[in-house]
């Protein structure tokens, strides 16, 4: 387009030099000049806008991902705010990585399925042959168009936000803070009860140790399911 907007003004050129040497009009290629340098200057305005000769190509690929972090029974992809757009955080073996922030598109499912999967669809615009180029020279052959991600998530995977995952990383935090002493009352209760049911037990250093033990982990197994209902509240608060 640039050639004939180049052609244009050489056309408007020629109508001046001949009005100034013969005194007379060339019509035609007046007219021709002014419909190329207006057509020609209307799509440099609006060539990156509309995309003229160029097409849009997509390629899509689909990835496995693990979680960028995991607590109790749950696992989060967390993301960062970045302009007005956010940025996704997962990992893909033991390294981490991140989404685009601007100019993306983000869709979050549910599905039954194990795997958690991320799609992610590059867009561009193109030019697809000689002439496409010749009338784009000057102009960029390729502008990005954007990029669309399909995050596909087992049903105990969450997306939370950096300021939400630590919240609940200060649950896990405090989740045992109860267990030592209600540990303790527990031994005390019931070390004499055994004491009673059988006289050996005061003696029986091996029956003890099993008992405190046992005990332990029935508190420790509260603790923990009484923290995965926490993480259950505070997701489902959020996501209301």
């Amino acid at each position: 387009m640039i050639v004939l907007l180049v052609l244009g003004f050489a056309l408007l050129l020629f109508t001046l030099m001949q009005y100034v040497h013969h005194r007379r009009i060339s019509w035609l290629p007046l007219l021709f000049g002014l419909m190329l340098v207006a057509g020609n200057s209307w799509w440099l305005a609006n060539a990156q806008r509309e995309h003229l000769f160029m097409q849009r190509e997509s390629v899509a690929k689909t990835e496995k991902i693990a979680p960028s972090a995991s607590l109790g029974d749950y696992h989060f992809v967390t993301t960062t705010k970045v302009g007005k757009g956010l940025r996704y955080t997962y990992k893909i073996g033991d390294q981490s990585y991140q989404t685009l922030a601007e100019h993306t598109k983000m869709t979050v499912k549910h599905s039954d399925d194990k795997d958690a999967t991320l799609q992610t669809t590059v867009k561009t615009y193109r030019t697809q042959n000689m002439f496409d180029r010749l009338m784009r020279w000057g102009e960029p052959q390729q502008l990005p168009a954007g990029t669309d991600y399909v995050l596909t998530l087992p049903t105990n995977w969450h997306v939370v936000n950096k300021k939400q995952y630590a919240q609940l990383v200060d649950v896990v935090k405090h989740a045992n803070d109860d267990v030592p002493a209600a540990v303790t009352k527990l031994i005390k209760h019931e070390f004499a009860l055994a004491a009673k049911s059988n006289d050996d037990f005061t003696s029986n250093k091996k029956a003890q140790a099993h008992l405190k033990d046992q005990i332990t982990k029935d508190e420790l197994h509260k603790a923990e399911d009484k923290m995965n209902e926490e993480i259950g509240r505070l997701l489902a608060e959020w996501h209301r």
